[in-house]
């Protein structure tokens, strides 16, 4: 296998810094692709989700999808927001789940968009992604977005100087104040330098660079440029014991400081984990660690239901054992009632408010930079 069959667009923004990622993922193709494997589980049982009822394929909450990961009513709740965005869409049908050549980033690589579609008449291509994660990911500027855009213009025979693009990340769990469906309008050409960058990226001699994606890179456990970020994450300063109050600047910039070293901290722990685990799993004693067996939600058995059910009438005074019925989601209701009826009932509560780190991206999109179409 070649370098273009590890060169994945949804890791585009970690490879355009640091080609040696690439490089990590031929040399572990089956680590996962992020360091919470729970989060990457739920993704892939979310994305199914998707697909399967897109596809007409209906599916219960409490079943299993393919992956042995229980479906919750918070993933088809995330489900109904997606299809409600590819619906919008005028005049087109969505494309789900089907693979894309991007050969002008480098020849024998592709990728799989979560959903697309080109309209002719206004010469606009959609492209939405799904992320059922909880890290923000920032749609403007994507790189990702912006690999499966250059495939589909090439594949589809668009003209780079007249499309239109309308990207879309629907993301329900992650809080921002822009919602969970963020939206960025641009054109095929205001998107050229980027392709440029991470073509050139793409075939860069290897070099591995410390960066916000590293915590998901599959060689994080081997990689010393990334060991000696994350040990210098436990470099401590002491000043005498004296008492000293931190400006708003200094105190900004150490928190910001402190936050960036933990997530490295929490990276190289997460890829330690994967690697003691692998070792254990052929045999290997790690000491300190064993493997201990983990269990999904309980459940009834198939069939119990009506079993049970009958049980509790004929021998036990027709004990209550099942839920009165519920309403479904807003979002779900929204399917079947005006959007003014479940606004008038629907409401969502606030929870206070939360610390958090100001959006790099804020005043470029404010003032814009000439990508908006």
């Amino acid at each position: 296998m070649g370098r273009a069959d590890y060169l994945r667009p949804s890791s585009a923004a970690t490879w355009a810094v640091c080609s040696g990622n690439i490089d990590m993922r031929a040399m572990f193709p089956d680590a996962p692709d992020e360091a919470d494997s729970e989060v990457t589980e739920d993704g892939t049982a979310c994305h199914w989700l998707a697909s399967e009822t897109w596809e007409g394929r209906f599916k219960q909450e409490g079943s299993l999808a393919i992956n042995g990961r229980v479906l919750t009513d918070e993933m088809f709740d995330a489900v109904d927001m997606y299809h409600n965005v590819l619906r919008s869409w005028p005049g087109v049908v969505a494309v789900c789940e089907k693979f894309v050549p991007i050969p002008r980033i480098l020849q024998g690589s592709g990728g799989t968009p979560d959903a697309w579609a080109y309209n002719p008449d206004t010469k606009t291509l959609y492209i939405a992604d799904l992320k059922f994660g909880f890290r923000f990911v920032e749609v403007w500027d994507n790189l990702q977005l912006i690999c499966y855009a250059c495939g589909l213009i090439d594949m589809l025979g668009l003209d780079w100087s007249s499309t239109n693009i309308v990207f879309t990340i629907v993301q329900p769990r992650a809080r921002h104040r822009d919602g969970p469906v963020r939206t960025w309008k641009t054109t095929a050409n205001a998107i050229l330098p980027q392709v440029m960058m991470l073509a050139s990226a793409a075939v860069a001699p290897t070099h591995y660079t410390p960066n916000p994606g590293c915590g998901d890179c599959p060689g994080r456990h081997v990689c010393v440029a990334y060991q000696n970020a994350a040990m210098r994450a436990f470099e401590v300063s002491y000043g005498g014991g004296a008492v000293h109050e931190l400006s708003p600047a200094a105190l900004g910039a150490e928190l910001r400081l402190l936050k960036d070293g933990l997530k490295k901290m929490e990276g190289r722990i997460s890829g330690l984990e994967v690697q003691a685990e692998s070792l254990i799993r052929k045999g290997v004693s790690v000491p300190g660690w064993v493997l201990s067996a983990t269990y999904a939600r309980e459940g009834w058995k198939e069939g119990a239901e009506a079993q049970l059910l009958t049980l509790a009438e004929k021998f036990f005074d027709g004990a209550k054992i099942a839920k009165p019925p519920k309403l479904i989601t807003p979002n779900q209701a929204r399917q079947v009632l005006p959007t003014a009826i479940v606004a008038m009932y629907a409401h969502k509560p606030s929870t206070g408010v939360r610390l958090t780190k100001q959006d790099p991206y804020e005043a470029r999109k404010a003032f814009g930079d000439g990508n908006e179409a």
